[in-house]
């Protein structure tokens, strides 16, 4: 089966662009505002997952949500008269979920655009084992953004160092259009097809 990971869903502007080309898309969105746009949007192969993925199961409250940077932790460059609003969101471990709902023989593409929580999830993955089931990853890393986590994606990608690009792509060598469904589309036009 064909399946694509949408981690970090908000409005849907991923779906937009994988819709149709896959046998299954699970959009995980921990911010209820969003979740009437990809309900919206969606069709038969589309599950919304309303929680996040991280490296524990938790409630945690999420700054800014609903905006594109919705996250764990606020942004370095964070407009400072903007109130800080908060909601608590549900978030599952990576590694449990992967566990119990991907498949050994699944194609899996994943997207992981989750505002400082990609350098967990990757590391989750990666300790669990479950890494071993994603045939394409593409990383934003946003954890550059929050003076807390500037350090994680260097180690990240020191870990990542055994699954080369493609099977591995950063945002910033493969997002390329006017639009984000364009650049995804772009990313996965990168890709070599696989059976």
């Amino acid at each position: 089966m064909k399946v694509f990971l949408d981690v970090g869903a908000h409005h849907g502007q991923t779906l937009e662009a994988v819709q149709g080309r896959f046998d299954r898309v699970h959009c995980f969105e921990p911010v209820s505002e969003c979740w009437p746009y990809l309900k919206e949007m969606a069709d038969a192969r589309t599950r919304i997952e309303r929680f996040g993925l991280w490296n524990q199961t938790a409630r945690m409250p999420l700054f800014d949500p609903g905006t594109q940077g919705a996250g764990l932790w606020m942004k370095d460059k964070r407009q400072p008269l903007r109130p800080v609003m908060t909601e608590f969101c549900e978030l599952r471990r990576a590694s449990e979920w992967f566990s119990e709902n991907v498949s050994g023989d699944d194609m899996v593409y994943l997207k992981l655009n989750c505002e400082g929580c990609e350098c967990d999830i990757l590391d989750d993955l990666l300790d669990s084992g479950e890494f071993s089931k994603v045939t394409y990853a593409m990383v934003d890393f946003d954890a550059r953004k929050i003076a807390a986590l500037r350090h994680r994606p260097a180690q990240i990608m020191e870990r990542l160092k055994a699954y080369p690009a493609p099977r591995i792509s950063v945002s910033k060598q493969v997002m390329l259009g006017d639009t984000h469904a364009a650049r995804i589309r772009h990313w996965l036009s990168t890709l070599p097809a696989r059976a």
